[in-house]
């Protein structure tokens, strides 16, 4: 299992970063590689949905399916991969802390490749390699919305 972690401070209310994480609209902005998101049902994601990610990496087409497991108001988000796809397991923590005017985010991801991906994929490494710099942006790219984007209320 491989694990991917990363805290970033946003100087931006809590509120702001929650509505950013609940919204299925931001994921392509959030992952580099995802091209499209279903989501059932439609809507803001809360504990049940479920999510459709069609994304590329490198020149292969793949699918991720997860569904939401928690979603505390404002404080912590969570994912687990869902029967389908890329991952054979996949679990996202997001926990938000209120300081000031910033938030504290700590993002947690540990996930598992299927085999079936990794054997379309000449080289086992660059999947994986490529996986984890998709996890790694989403906190750098969570950081850059909250702060540069006034958000609607």
């Amino acid at each position: 299992m491989t694990r991917v972690e990363d805290i970033v401070d946003i100087v931006s209310p809590r509120s702001t970063v929650w509505k950013v994480l609940v919204d299925p609209s931001f994921l392509p902005k959030l992952y580099p590689d995802v091209i499209s998101v279903e989501t059932s049902p439609p809507g803001m994601l809360k504990v049940g949905t479920k999510a459709r990610i069609l994304a590329k990496l490198g020149k292969v087409k793949v699918e991720a399916h997860v569904e939401v497991t928690r979603a505390d108001d404002e404080v912590c988000f969570a994912t687990r991969q869902s029967p389908g796809g890329l991952f054979s397991t996949f679990q996202q923590t997001v926990l938000l802390h209120a300081d000031a005017m910033d938030t504290k985010v700590k993002v947690v991801f540990e996930y598992t490749l299927l085999g079936d991906y990794a054997a379309t994929i000449t080289q086992a490494e660059f999947l994986d390699s490529r996986t984890a710099d998709n996890l790694r942006w989403y906190t750098r790219n969570l950081k850059e919305i909250c702060e540069l984007l006034p958000l609607p209320s």
